[in-house]
């Protein structure tokens, strides 16, 4: 063992071996798992013996109370016995039954010794078991030693081997490009003692030009690209390896969040394409504003504070370490916003060196941490404001490279930089790789943060953080910058983020994501500028009216009255309208069997009959016999809704719907419907999906929506008579046409029966289905053309994606095709 960890071993040396190791490692591994196969068969064995012996002791117990029985048999016999012959009146017995009995007495008495005997001999073999599982357990944690001896040597050598593949890239990459360019160190040589020599010169003159020239000879040192140090490679930005990486983070989440963690879906509208959406907004409307700053940066460090004490005393310790790297002009102000922490228990943990420069804000209250800070901010008295948290540390070198940036970025008014996580210790768990490109911030969230620092008239001009946001104001606050002028990276890992049980991006996960996504949406809208104006239309009175149209053939009576008895339980009154598509003869069949009971009271009224008469017409037309009706009825209803006479609505069904259209302020409702299968459970045959999708597919049952009155009759929407399928597909297309706006429900509202094979993959007339389709593609085509793009995402916005599972790829590939026919080219029409 001592000689594979010998760190002077070559690196051939070292591989070769690392691959002995690791061939030994299968055979430790299979003597393990024989061992562990003995084990399991002597406890099985002993188990075998410990049953066998209960069940002897068990014989033995009953043969002692044989034998007790005997014993009392012959006490009683022999007394017996004494009496007769004392008083002499009965005969003495017959000496063989008292022969029998001591016989048997005998055999149960050698029955009693081989139980006896037995069971010693059980138990001396279950001690030999016991003693042999004890020898083999010994070798067996032996083995385990010696094979966890064996993973941390190969554990090591992989470190070893990785450091010494790294020195060999870098001097390889060296090397190389020397070989290459042999005047290549001649001319860094030459340019960084002409830079050096220039910043003399011009040190009097001018700092800031100075300082940049210092910069770059600094960056032209050679030296900086190897270390002396064994072990090691000194690069001017240290590489890490991108699987390094990944087992950092994975080590983090397994740490730190719950065992079930799942990285949160991505929202709908960035699955549709927001973000190169915004992103070219972004871009397009991103101009500095900024009047240039004069004189070097000044910085007010603002800090709230709540609960975490102990964590507070490494903070306040890096912040007196800003003074290592020079004289640097700044502040710090503590919110205290935790009132069972006194103000002297804070100033008590500072160091000397900055309780000059520190300040501490309370008033005894908790507010939350926006208001905390914008407290904090607006009581600074210095240029631009840092934003620590009270669990986090700063880098020594924060301040100093962010003064750096400022002065050389003299109109940017928005820094952030790279940050470390560190766990409750202080050790490094990770160094944070660039998450994105800062114009990435709405697609990837807040990639701008940690560390943040911006000028204190940028937060003013742009009102501060927004309350509403609480928890993400940050967030917020950095799309609402990006909106009007680019923000800044330092490529420099100057902040250290603590991870903790009680930090609040684990602490409240679910929380914080919808937050984020409010984030998101209202950024969104305000972006695009998602005003949809409202329809004008008087609002639904209390107890909206509903005119319920239910199409039957009149073959189905018993289903008919079902479908009826349904309309009778809703809590807004609703008139039947039952439209009966056949002959005279099927017309009065209709009427005679209607249910007679439960109309003209409470909320049903007596139901209305009409006759479509033209049997050589399809399915819809029935139902524009019944909006002719309704046309000519139209002060009568508030509502309209369809039924088959196979469906039946829940009793939720209208009170629920116009809830939602009360909500939303829409024209449709719509909800979900179960199907009913010949046998078996009922089940959801299509989900929820944003009311847009109607343009690519169909996904709103028959009986599952509920309309305005006015709005459907306004649209001069009708039935297609020629389809025997997807002509209710092929109506609601025509309301989004013209413009009508629906909310989703996310819950089941009616049930239909699987009867007929409109709901079926495999159509009777597969030819004419392929026409219906085709129909319905070409209207929803044309009448895209006239929605706008604001349409759509307004849609896609409103929808409540968090009330239903993950959008599957079909559901994608129907939304993005419904995006693709309002707006063809991808940009927002003027």
């Amino acid at each position: 063992m001592a000689e594979r960890m010998d760190p002077k071993l070559n690196v051939q040396d070292s591989l070769a071996q690392l691959w002995r190791d690791r061939i030994n490692l299968p055979a430790q591994q299979a003597a393990k798992d024989a061992f562990d196969l003995k084990v399991e068969l002597l406890r099985y064995q002993v188990s075998e013996g410990l049953s066998e012996i209960a069940n002897l002791q068990d014989a033995l117990g009953k043969s002692n109370e044989r034998i007790s029985e005997l014993i009392a048999l012959q006490r009683d016999t022999a007394r017996t016995l004494s009496e007769n012959e004392t008083s002499g009146s009965i005969e003495r017995p017959q000496s063989a039954e008292t022969d029998r009995l001591e016989a048997q007495m005998s055999e149960v008495l050698a029955e009693r010794d081989s139980f006896a005997a037995a069971i010693t001999g059980y138990d001396a073999d279950q001690a030999a078991a016991r003693e042999r599982i004890h020898r083999l357990e010994a070798q067996i944690v032996d083995t385990l030693v010696e094979r966890d001896s064996l993973a941390a040597s190969i554990a090591s050598r992989d470190a070893e081997l990785a450091a010494a593949r790294q020195r060999i890239q870098m001097l390889e990459t060296v090397l190389t490009s020397a070989l290459r360019r042999p005047y290549w160190p001649v001319g860094e040589y030459v340019k960084r003692r002409l830079a050096m020599i220039v910043s003399g010169v011009l040190k009097p003159f001018s700092k800031r030009h100075y300082q940049r020239l210092r910069n770059s000879a600094k960056k032209r040192d050679p030296r900086r690209f190897l270390s002396n140090r064994d072990g090691t490679v000194g690069f001017a930005v240290p590489l890490q390896h991108p699987q390094d990486y990944q087992e950092q983070t994975r080590n983090i989440i397994a740490r730190y969040f719950p065992p079930d963690f799942r990285e949160p879906a991505p929202p709908l509208h960035i699955l549709l394409g927001s973000g190169p959406l915004v992103r070219n907004q972004l871009k397009k409307g991103q101009r500095s504003r900024a009047v240039r700053q004069l004189g070097r940066p000044s910085f007010s460090i603002i800090t709230p504070f709540f609960a975490h004490l102990d964590f507070f005393s490494h903070c306040a310790e890096s912040v007196g370490n800003l003074l290592i790297s020079g004289e640097i002009d700044f502040e710090w102000i503590i919110v205290n916003d935790d009132p069972s922490v006194p103000d002297r228990e804070l100033l008590r943990r500072l160091p000397a060196s900055i309780q000059s420069r520190t300040r501490v804000i309370s008033d005894g209250k908790n507010h939350g941490i926006t208001r905390a800070l914008d407290r904090g901010i607006r009581s600074a008295g210095k240029m631009w404001a840092v934003l620590l948290d009270c669990d986090d540390l700063l880098e020594p070198n924060a301040l100093a490279v962010l003064s750096e940036s400022a002065i050389a970025n003299p109109h940017c008014r928005y820094f952030t930089s790279l940050m470390s996580d560190i766990d409750e210790s202080g050790k490094v768990l990770r160094k944070r790789m660039p998450g994105g490109d800062v114009e990435d911030l709405f697609e990837k969230g807040m990639i701008a943060g940690h560390l943040v620092a911006f000028r204190r008239d940028l937060y003013e001009e742009l009102g501060g953080f927004d309350k509403r946001h609480s928890g993400v104001q940050d967030y917020d606050f950095a799309l609402r910058v990006a909106a009007q002028e680019p923000i800044t990276r330092i490529d420099n890992h100057l902040y250290r983020y603590r991870w903790h049980a009680k930090t609040q991006s684990i602490s409240r996960l679910d929380r914080q994501a919808r937050l984020a996504d409010a984030v998101r949406t209202t950024f969104l809208r305000e972006t695009l500028e998602l005003s949809i104006p409202p329809s004008g239309r008087s609002p639904l009175p209390e107890a909206p009216s509903v005119f319920c149209v239910i199409r039957t053939q009149g073959h189905r009576m018993e289903l008919l009255a079902a479908a009826i008895a349904s309309v009778q339980n809703q809590a807004f009154p609703v008139t039947p309208c039952i439209v009966v598509h056949g002959d005279d003869e099927a017309v009065q069949f209709v009427r005679r069997h209607l249910p007679q009971t439960g109309f003209g009271a409470g909320s049903v009224q007596s139901p209305i009959v009409l006759h479509a008469p033209r049997t050589d017409l399809k399915r819809g037309y029935p139902c524009n016999v019944a909006l002719e009706y309704l046309r000519a009825h139209a002060d009568q209803f508030d509502l309209l809704c369809f039924l088959d006479d196979d469906d039946h609505i829940l009793p939720s069904f209208a009170e629920r719907l116009v809830l939602s259209m009360r909500l939303r302020g829409s024209d449709i409702a719509y909800g979900l419907s179960n199907a009913l299968p010949k046998s078996g459970e009922p089940f959801p045959q299509h989900k929820l999906m944003p009311w847009v999708s109607i343009l690519a597919a169909n996904f709103i049952a028959f009986n599952s929506f509920i309309a305005r009155v006015d709005a459907v009759l306004e649209s001069g929407a009708a039935f297609r008579t020629d389809m025997h399928y997807l002509e209710d597909h092929h109506f609601l297309v025509q309301l989004i046409g013209a413009g009508l706006r629906a909310s989703p429900l996310p819950e089941v509202v009616a049930e239909y029966r699987l009867l007929g094979d409109g709901n079926s993959d495999d159509k009777k007339h597969m030819e004419h289905f392929e026409f219906c389709r085709s129909a319905v593609n070409s209207l929803a085509a044309s009448v895209a053309k006239g929605l706008r793009p604001e349409f759509f995402w307004d849609d896609v916005l409103c929808f409540p994606s968090e009330d239903r599972d993950a959008f599957g790829e079909w559901e994608i590939v129907h939304l993005r095709k419904a995006c693709s026919l309002i707006n063809p080219r991808g940009a927002f029409r003027d």
